[in-house]
């Protein structure tokens, strides 16, 4: 088994871990952080994740997302009201 740290670039992906420092019953259950990769430009956004277990009763159990840089500036919004087939055709959607 190999101890060295996987320095392997995983784009457009994350990873999330249980938060084992709640504070309330608002903070988030699960935490971790991710990247995003623009296919415009090829920017890279480094973000934290949160997210919080929750329970509909249409949709059953599922999980409530919050994504934000973490840089601490607002993400470039240039794209924003744009048609979701003009930025990301359907052969690159994951359905």
């Amino acid at each position: 088994m190999n101890n060295q740290t996987d320095n392997r670039d995983y784009p457009n992906s994350g990873v999330l871990f249980a938060n084992d420092r709640k504070t309330g019953e608002r903070s988030a259950d699960l935490k971790g952080s991710g990247t995003l990769d623009c296919p415009h430009c090829g920017q890279r956004v480094e973000l934290w994740l949160n997210a919080w277990r929750k329970v509909g009763q249409r949709a059953g159990s599922y999980l409530s997302l919050s994504l934000r840089p973490k840089t601490g500036g607002a993400m470039n919004t240039a794209g924003a009201g744009r048609d979701l087939d003009d930025v990301f055709p359907q052969g690159d959607r994951n359905r």
